[in-house]
């Protein structure tokens, strides 16, 4: 391993042909994860004349969303080993990986989706109830009940609003756990229980926004707001997924609670000219409930060396964080059709016990040159965001590092009704890089390469 800069370097003498093929861990898996969801909204706006009072709007909103993941064959290493799929001399393209540094794997040899989908077909009929892999499903039912009321305010050089949603969630979660006073038998993976994890919220959240016109030119702005947001399906429900070699894995927990936080945003606004915009914000966010991942234990069958044992399992848990930041944001043509936009955000996010925030770079920026005019739009933007925590892999951390990507995009107006329009992202083709506690510890890479879009549009 040699960091990020070049990964890694590896030899291996027969590459280029499968000898001393085994089909251990690699075929006949069965799964099969389905969401469906099914919801309804009315909104309504009642307009008054009523002093400062300007309107009331109110709405409503059900949904009821299904997560299920069925694991019923966990071939591994009960594939037929007297059998392999047929190898017609297929190999991996010579330029793969090229684009990752360092010398990696080459002259690789691979079986076509042909061969696979036979070898797959006759070895199906042998797998047995006995590799149902209760650890990796999982079922979740949620119901969400919300209303709201909000009231448009304002004045002379003023104006804002206020109000409050209220928010049900009831979550339902079937978990498999090992053993149980009467457990189902008959799988290799152990006896386990089908066990249901009930679970209700009821939240307020208000909020408050106001609007000062200081000057002709110069806004002030104040916000305040209760937010919540519900954690991942995955998350909620409770299966696990392992790695035998490592006695490692992986898993949800059935009673995590919403995400929730007090958010407080200031900013001034300088409009200095036509078009042109100069800002600078303040926030702070106060999570008293905020999801992040620690480590358990728990006593499963490990496929791999055929015994009972320990794994290390990361899980999500709640827990109190914190983040704040400025945000500062220009935009300004510069004529002839040429202008520029702006942004750059610094946010400071940590847990109450002082680790990273996942998904938080501490540094984002954007940055535009346009040209334009009523026949033609030209756009180049380059976008920059500094490292930050993905989240565990395997039990243990892993970071994404830092990436700026550059993209690009053309509109023509043919007529009124018919633009054209074309995109190109990461046109600088960067590779996204993973690394564990620190950047000599790569732990995955991706060249995802460029991405071209041309599409015609038409109203009418």
């Amino acid at each position: 391993m040699n960091g990020l800069s070049s990964p890694t370097t590896v030899n291996y003498a027969d590459s280029g042909s499968p000898v001393g093929l085994g089909t251990c861990w690699g075929w006949t898996d069965i799964t099969k994860s389905t969401d469906s969801e099914a919801y309804g909204q009315i909104d309504a706006l009642l307009k008054l004349d009523d002093g400062p009072f300007e309107s009331v709007k109110f709405g409503l909103r059900y949904a009821e969303h299904a997560h299920v993941v069925d694991f019923p064959v966990n071939g591994n290493c009960c594939a037929d080993w007297s059998a392999v799929p047929t190898y017609s001399g297929e190999k991996y393209p010579s330029n793969f990986a090229s684009g990752l540094g360092g010398s990696p794997l080459t002259n690789i040899w691979q079986f076509s989706e042909a061969e696979i989908s036979s070898f797959v077909a006759q070895q199906v009929g042998v797998k047995q109830p006995n590799r149902h892999f209760w650890p990796g499903e999982s079922n979740v039912h949620e119901h969400d009940l919300a209303g709201y009321i909000m009231a448009n305010v304002g004045g002379d050089r003023w104006a804002g609003n206020f109000g409050v949603r209220v928010v049900s969630t009831h979550v339902n979660s079937v978990v498999n756990q090992g053993g149980g006073t009467n457990p189902i038998v008959g799988s290799d993976w152990g006896p386990y229980t089908p066990t249901p994890f009930d679970n209700t919220y009821l939240d307020f959240l208000p909020s408050a926004s106001l609007r000062f016109d200081v000057q002709k030119d110069l806004l002030l702005r104040f916000s305040a707001a209760q937010t919540m947001a519900r954690p991942d399906y995955s998350a909620l429900g409770g299966a696990v997924q392992t790695t035998d070699l490592n006695w490692v894995g992986n898993g949800g927990n059935p009673n995590l609670k919403p995400v929730k936080a007090a958010t407080y945003d200031t900013s001034l606004e300088w409009y200095f000219a036509p078009q042109s915009l100069l800002a600078v914000s303040l926030f702070y966010m106060d999570f008293s409930s905020y999801v992040d991942f620690n480590t358990g234990t728990l006593s499963l069958f490990n496929d791999h060396y055929q015994k009972v044992g320990i794994y290390t399992i990361s899980r999500p848990f709640n827990t109190t964080a914190e983040n704040k930041g400025v945000e500062l944001s220009y935009q300004q043509p510069l004529g002839a059709g040429f202008g520029l936009q702006a942004n750059y955000t610094h946010a400071n996010g940590a847990t109450a016990d002082d680790t990273p925030m996942v998904g938080n770079s501490a540094n984002t920026y954007n940055a535009i040159g346009y040209w334009e005019n009523k026949l033609l739009s030209v756009r180049l933007a380059y976008t920059y965001r500094s490292h930050f925590l993905v989240g565990l892999d395997r039990s243990y951390a892993e970071y994404m590092d830092s990436l700026g990507s550059l993209d690009a995009s053309v509109n023509v107006n043919l007529t009124q009704n018919i633009s054209l329009s074309f995109d190109g992202l990461n046109l600088t083709d960067q590779v996204s890089k993973y690394y564990g506690e620190n950047t000599s510890q790569p732990r995955a890479f991706y060249d995802n390469g460029r991405t071209y879009y041309a599409g015609i549009h038409v109203k009418f």
